[in-house]
């Protein structure tokens, strides 16, 4: 049973599809909906998963299994869609549902950005010139060491403090301003896999280093896409900026999250509303697209690819941090990220 769509142009690289999914087929993915629901929702009286049907939809409401039918329906058709008009997109769609109910079909409205055009500079000559400028030589000192060791011995007295040890308690509870506890030999080996103090200040300074060599790198690659972003033409889709914003404003609750703080809270502090920030940010995200559009274009023409291995286990890795995130779009994001990271090894002479 075919779905019928209509495809029309809109500007800035963008397509608009609108159709409906027939109601047999908008239905059979019902039984996966409740299913899915009902394993995270908490009913009184019902294991999770096992309440039926007409129960969870007393307890979520209909629109919620209807929802949820829909996000599975488009999940599944869409790829087909976009294969059968032979559409060349980028980036995720922005799904608009026009009707939806039970025994009904699915309307929707669908804007996809397709692969706008990328004019590239000579991007080789660009990368040549950028691995001529010298790198900052990296060194560790002896004080950036002791700088983390007295970090530990500072992250050691609160634990001991949280522990109720009272002899480095002070009237604030907290240990500072105490004599702090020496690292030995011994007690460094409840830190981690470390032979000795010794090898506690080796592995520091190797680490230590690392790091420094990572920012240096950073920088090599922040200046390498100024210039590319610069001599580029890319007719950068409206529908990207705003995915980007998206994921830059939930990456920004998530931190805020992280420090035990609430977003709406913070934004109140901050004087500024979601939509001010999203202004403010908006030309960083023009440019991180850009930037993404370009590299893209080069794997394109340069035959680069994500090794399906290093795909996997970066997928895994996702679901295993962010439990609740689509396999689909997890898989996606590594393959673009992996992607990327192995055009900056062309282009720094690695793959060449």
């Amino acid at each position: 049973m075919a779905i019928q769509v209509s495809v029309s142009k809109k500007e800035k690289s963008e397509l608009e599809i609108t159709g409906e999914i027939p109601s047999e087929i908008f239905e059979s993915h019902r039984q996966a909906a409740v299913k899915y629901l009902a394993e995270r929702v908490n009913i009184p009286g019902f294991r999770k998963g096992k309440a039926p049907e007409n129960i969870l939809a007393q307890h979520t409401g209909d629109m919620t299994i209807l929802e949820e039918m829909a996000e599975r329906a488009l999940g599944k058709a869409y790829p087909d869609i976009i294969a059968e008009n032979k559409l060349d997109v980028v980036g995720d769609p922005a799904v608009q549902i026009t009707k939806i109910a039970k025994g009904s079909p699915l309307g929707f409205k669908i804007t996809v950005a397709v692969s706008p055009e990328v004019i590239l500079p000579d991007y080789k000559k660009i990368a040549e010139r950028a691995a001529k400028e010298p790198i900052q030589e990296v060194s560790v000192t002896d004080d950036e060491v002791e700088k983390t060791i007295e970090e530990i011995r500072k992250l050691r007295a609160r634990t001991v403090t949280e522990n109720q040890e009272p002899r480095t308690k002070n009237a604030e509870g907290s240990g500072e301003g105490k004599e702090l506890p020496p690292l030995t030999d011994e007690n460094v080996k409840e830190l981690g896999e470390f032979e000795n103090l010794a090898d506690l200040r080796k592995k520091i300074k190797e680490n230590i280093r690392t790091e420094k060599k990572t920012k240096e790198m950073q920088k090599r690659r922040a200046a390498l896409t100024e210039k590319l972003v610069k001599e580029s033409s890319v007719d950068v889709p409206h529908i990207l900026i705003e995915r980007e914003l998206d994921r830059l404003m939930a990456q920004f609750a998530s931190d805020i999250s992280r420090m035990g703080l609430q977003f709406d809270k913070y934004l109140e502090h901050l004087k500024k509303t979601v939509e001010e920030i999203r202004t403010e940010w908006r030309p960083q995200a023009e440019k991180n697209v850009k930037i993404g559009l370009i590299l893209t274009k080069i794997a394109e023409m340069e035959k680069v690819s994500a090794d399906p291995a290093a795909v996997e286990t970066e997928v895994k890795h996702i679901m295993e941090h962010y439990p609740g995130a689509r396999e689909e779009r997890a898989r996606a994001y590594a393959s673009t990220i992996l992607r990327h990271e192995g055009v900056f090894k062309f282009l720094e002479g690695e793959n060449k």
